[in-house]
């Protein structure tokens, strides 16, 4: 939503909250695709492309448990 209303900053402070109370690797790898996005938007490319890595590798190590 945040992003829609072209407020990256916001919308990558609140993705990296919801972090926190992700529970799966599936919750945890939308979460970093928003960090991507918004990081994105802002020409923030390096902290773009390690959120891309995180949110792959939590979606390749699937919702083991």
């Amino acid at each position: 939503m945040r992003l829609q209303q072209n407020r990256a900053v916001e919308a990558e402070q609140l993705a990296r909250k919801g972090l926190s109370y992700a529970q799966s690797n599936y919750q945890q790898a939308a979460l970093w695709r928003l960090v991507a996005e918004a990081a994105e938007q802002q020409g923030k490319t390096d902290t773009a492309a390690n959120a891309h890595n995180k949110a792959m590798q939590l979606e390749m190590a699937g919702d083991r448990g």
